[in-house]
């Protein structure tokens, strides 16, 4: 009588556990945070731009139904998009509906309340904004691995990227436009980043000539990026979101809320001193009585300020888009 054979061996295919290790290889770099807004099933890698020169071609590729900006089966070279960075407890980016045109966004929601807030912290709103990025279908060629990797996707801060592309992208004496992302008679791409972080920048974009043109085979394998990207319905934001820490009871129940956002460094050594006082059987000098009444006096002030003006926060919105990568919220313990 044959023995019967374990329900592993019945039911585990032949390749599952080799499959499975090439996953577990492919993510032990993983964290399990800062997850993206593509779709589990996006069949190229990305492109990580470190810190060099470098050489690529935009490949270009028609638009499918869900680009925002370009109507389906026109050719296009990216996808402009723009994403809340480090939401949640995995700290992950999400497409921002309300930009992109897909009705409310429960992120944006929250920002506009904590801006109706009595004093808020400036920067703690600010890192809910959403981010404007590029993304691209890429060839890159500065080594032999870029080259074997075929097309591949660049995700990058608009203000980085596309934006210095446009600069070289009209001739400035005629007005015309280069014709850089064409599969035929387009050009390539040199650049190169420099620095890390806040610090980043993107140096040096000129176009050179392409040694050939862009084949069939590459143009077949770059895909509708727009078909790739992961919109979440308002209830799923929520969700993710889960409890910031900043709404209005939060706020109530944060201790002397507002004495802890206007105290500086020199107030609280001086408040420091004044506790320590008593107990050394010394009163506190008067000079330190009177910064503290001018610090009083300019306390109404500051609280009084309810928001940035305009030019400022354009200002600090392009400030924001010369990140690299996403900021991640700031949460005041």
């Amino acid at each position: 009588m044959a023995k019967k054979k374990s329900r592993f061996r019945q039911e585990a295919g032949e390749n599952d556990l080799i499959q499975r290790t090439e996953q577990s290889y492919n993510t032990r770099e993983a964290s399990g945070k800062y997850n993206d807004y593509f779709t589990d099933d996006m069949p190229l890698q990305k492109w990580v731009c470190n810190e060099a020169g470098h050489i690529l071609d935009v490949i270009p590729f028609i638009a499918g139904p869900n680009h925002p900006n370009v109507a389906e089966g026109k050719a296009t070279h990216n996808v402009d998009v723009f994403v809340h960075f480090g939401i949640g407890v995995t700290e992950s980016a999400y497409l921002c509906p309300a930009r992109m045109g897909r009705g409310k966004c429960p992120i944006c929601e929250f920002q506009a309340e904590l801006k109706k807030q009595k004093n808020y912290d400036e920067e703690y709103v600010k890192s809910f904004n959403a981010k404007r990025r590029v993304v691209y279908n890429v060839c890159v060629y500065d080594t032999n691995k870029d080259e074997d990797a075929g097309v591949m996707i660049w995700e990058a801060s608009h203000h980085l990227s596309e934006k210095n592309i446009m600069a070289i992208a009209r001739n400035n004496r005629t007005g015309a436009f280069v014709k850089w992302a064409d599969p035929d008679e387009g050009k390539t791409i040199e650049f190169a980043r420099e620095g890390k972080g806040k610090s980043t920048s993107y140096v040096g974009f000129k176009f050179i000539d392409r040694e050939a043109p862009i084949t069939d085979e590459v143009l077949d394998n770059a895909i509708q990026i727009d078909e790739y990207l992961k919109y979440l319905s308002y209830d799923e934001l929520k969700e993710v979101m889960g409890d910031p820490g900043k709404g209005e009871e939060a706020l109530e129940e944060e201790e002397n809320y507002e004495e802890v956002n206007e105290r500086t460094p020199r107030r609280k050594k001086k408040e420091e001193k004044e506790e320590e006082a008593p107990r050394r059987g010394r009163s506190i000098p008067k000079n330190e009585e009177k910064e503290e009444e001018e610090e009083e006096e300019e306390a109404p002030r500051r609280r009084g300020r309810r928001s940035p003006p305009k030019e400022e926060e354009e200002n600090q919105e392009e400030q924001e888009e010369e990140q690299e990568t996403g900021t991640r919220l700031r949460r005041r313990r």
